[in-house]
């Protein structure tokens, strides 16, 4: 059971929604528990039964985790390939040039 109040005007994440003021769900899905978990610690709804927040990080964990990951480049290579990526759909290009591998 997932019970939650919506507290703006309307809820949806994915394809989940949109929901509006008290809410009950019998039997949700593990990505709908895992969405509401997030949208409860955001504020957007707040979660009465079936709150699961163990996968949520907290905001000084996310600075953390953001810090080392500008630190050894995760980040700014996970710029780089999304900016790839947004390339491709932007461009209609369906693959990537073949690269011969290093000998």
């Amino acid at each position: 059971m997932l019970a939650f109040s919506v507290n703006v005007s309307e809820w949806s994440a994915d394809e989940f929604g949109p929901y509006m003021g008290d809410v009950e769900i019998a039997r949700p899905s593990r990505k709908l528990v895992r969405l509401a978990a997030h949208a409860h610690a955001a504020g957007a709804i707040t979660v009465h039964t079936g709150l699961d927040l163990s996968h949520v990080q907290s905001q000084e964990e996310g600075e953390r985790e953001y810090a080392r990951a500008q630190a050894d480049g995760r980040w700014q290579q996970g710029n780089q390939e999304q900016h790839i990526l947004d390339l491709i759909a932007r461009e209609g290009i369906s693959a990537l040039p073949e690269t011969e591998e290093p000998a």
